[in-house]
């Protein structure tokens, strides 16, 4: 009766331990790398608000079909315009090389963060 624990609890191996000691020091990492991906997207963003971001993909859709046709229906980005008492034409150049600037920064910093999970 005195070895009765021993049935509730697993038996560990010197290979369990090792395995369990590697996926540890891998999520440690993971954390690093998340955490550092996190960083840098933050640095590039700066203060600008979550709800602002969240209305990039709408001003560049509708910044993109301005260009195609300066007649398109882009409400979103002409109450953008009209607020700052300026001309779609000025405005759509602009988003789209705000776009292209984050694009650009955050593939880098995606490509990184990949690339130190493959080194895993």
């Amino acid at each position: 009766m005195q070895n009765n624990w021993l049935a509730l609890c697993p038996v560990t191996t010197a290979q369990q331990k090792v395995t369990a000691a590697t996926d540890l020091a891998a999520q440690k990492n993971q954390t690093v790398i998340v955490d550092a991906y996190n960083e840098q997207i933050a640095k590039i963003v700066g203060n600008i608000p979550q709800s602002e971001i969240d209305t990039w993909p709408t001003q560049k859709e509708e910044a993109l079909a301005y260009v195609v046709d300066n007649n398109a229906d882009v409400p979103f980005i002409q109450n953008l315009a009209t607020e700052r008492s300026m001309a779609l034409s000025e405005l759509v150049p602009r988003i789209l090389q705000k776009a292209a600037m984050y694009r650009d920064a955050s593939s880098k910093a995606l490509g990184q963060k990949h690339a130190a999970e493959d080194a895993l």
